[in-house]
């Protein structure tokens, strides 16, 4: 919220479409379900991959000291932890999410 106040459209929108997402899960809507899995695949997939970028240590992303690879791992280790349980709830319950406006399955 901190850079969607300080100017920066992108960040805005997206900060705006979380309660929506939100929302449309607490209702059980499938669109939201199907837009929760592919965020949280994202996450579980492209952030480890993200970690080991040779060019983000070029960078000093990491810092101007050298970290170790156990602490490149564990960095984003929670939210994948994190993503993976959320994926395999979302696929445990997905009869429990319905089509627009229509019933329950």
């Amino acid at each position: 919220m901190q850079l969607a106040i300080a100017g920066q459209s992108r960040w805005l929108f997206s900060a705006s479409l979380l309660p929506l997402l939100g929302i449309g899960l607490w209702l059980r809507q499938h669109i939201a379900r199907i837009l929760a899995l592919i965020i949280l695949w994202f996450v579980a997939v492209v952030v480890p991959l993200v970690m080991f970028n040779p060019f983000a240590a070029l960078d000093g992303v990491y810092g101007p000291s050298s970290t170790t690879p156990e602490q490149i791992i564990l960095q984003p280790l929670p939210w994948v932890v994190a993503s993976f349980f959320a994926i395999y709830i979302l696929g445990k319950y997905k009869h429990e999410f319905r089509w627009w406006r229509g019933p329950a399955a």
